[in-house]
């Protein structure tokens, strides 16, 4: 069957006047991006380019004033931000056969500011921190200067997640990261640092059946204090080791082990072997280790 004059009508849409302003001086923010949101799992994405804060977005001219075009009708929530402040987030009803216009008032924010420091206390330059709040709404990165200090600021009062990227050059594909947990308030300065730590080595080998198991992946979760996870790769001889590993409770995921181990107090270096079992026999360790299996396809 061939069906012909079909016939498609696309409505120009809708406009969204409106302006951007200081919370506290109400003063006119130019340069302000401005986004329509939407929900992509458990981040909030932009809904017109499903990217978040995209390059070419609509933003504020030199007066604080935008003009965001082609809405359909029905509720949208518009977000404005920029980095010298707090985003803000409003609810907006396009209703059809009329624009809309509104005020977005942006707060002074917080600020997380700090240092990282290396191996024998010098400055790592270049250091990558990530933060995201806890409810996936807000994300921002810096990279340290030479001196090893960071910066984010324009943040919305709340608790945040820090992230540092660590790169370990004997096993470049399994990056140390380690966390810190924040709080802040509207107009505060937190400083957050990440110093190095003597630490704990650790180190061994894995096995399974007997035989070397190499090219393995290894990761030591923190249950305990710290918040760090570091991770290891196996060479051709099933050997690894991580270095800087702080004394408490793990969690140690080995192919499809998971294992529970504490690293003690007092100890520069602990040797942990894994002899992974082939069957549903329980694997045993140099030193005491509690192993949950996954049982699966």
């Amino acid at each position: 069957q061939t069906v012909s004059g079909v016939v498609i009508e696309l409505s120009p849409g809708w406009t969204l006047h409106g302006t951007v302003l200081s919370a506290k001086a109400r003063q006119l923010v130019a340069g302000a991006t401005i986004v329509r949101l939407m929900k992509m799992g458990m981040s909030d994405m932009d809904a017109d380019t499903m990217s978040p804060n995209p390059d070419g977005a609509c933003k504020t001219d030199g007066e604080g004033h935008f003009t965001m075009t082609n809405l359909p009708p029905g509720r949208h929530r518009i977000r404005a931000s920029h980095g010298e402040y707090a985003f803000a987030d409003l609810t907006v009803e396009i209703v059809e056969g009329r624009d809309a216009e509104e005020e977005f008032l942006l707060g002074e924010g917080a600020r997380i500011h700090g240092q990282v420091l290396g191996d024998g206390g010098r400055p790592r330059a270049g250091a990558n921190i990530s933060m995201k709040d806890m409810a996936f709404t807000d994300q921002k990165a810096a990279r340290t200067d030479q001196d090893g200090k960071y910066e984010l600021k324009g943040l919305a009062p709340g608790a945040y997640m820090l992230v540092l990227y660590e790169t370990d050059e004997k096993s470049v594909a399994a990056p140390k990261m380690v966390t810190r947990s924040v709080q802040v308030k509207e107009g505060e300065s937190v400083e957050v640092n990440f110093t190095p730590t003597d630490g704990v080595r650790v180190y061994g080998t894995v096995r399974q059946g007997g035989r070397a198991k190499g090219n393995t992946t290894l990761q030591f979760i923190a249950t305990s204090g710290g918040g760090a996870m570091i991770s290891a790769q196996t060479d051709e001889s099933g050997t690894y080791e991580v270095t800087g590993a702080i004394p408490g409770q793990y969690s140690v995921a080995v192919d499809t082990i998971m294992a529970k181990c504490t690293i003690p107090e007092g100890q520069r270096e602990v040797r942990q072997d894994f002899d992974l079992a082939t069957d549903a026999a329980i694997a045993v360790g140099r030193w005491s280790m509690h192993y949950v299996y996954w049982v699966g396809p």
